[in-house]
């Protein structure tokens, strides 16, 4: 009989330690991850932001090329500027976007 109390006295403990250490567990487990979900937001945002950047100076850019190009009036350019905006490649020529 002693055997048996022991055993329900071991029981007992190892039952309220098990109901103690999961929500702990639970708890923890959701401030770490819930921290690690908003670093990984905020870097997607900095991210975006850093995409629309790169395109607004690709715009940029490609108007600065097209002006450079209107500038010069001999045809050989007028000819490559309208190739250019049109995305057209002559045979022999690379065409080159980043």
């Amino acid at each position: 009989m002693s055997c048996r109390v022991l055993t329900r006295f071991k029981f007992r403990y190892v039952l309220l330690a098990i109901l103690w250490l999961v929500p702990m567990v639970l708890l923890l487990r959701s401030l770490v991850l819930e921290r690690h979900w908003q670093i990984i937001s905020d870097q997607n945002t900095v991210i975006s932001q850093l995409e629309n950047k790169i395109a607004v100076q690709k715009r940029y850019i490609d108007r600065i090329n097209e002006k450079i190009m209107l500038a010069n009036n001999n045809d050989e350019v007028s000819e490559e500027a309208a190739r250019w905006r049109l995305g057209l490649v002559k045979e022999g020529e690379y065409y080159y976007e980043f």
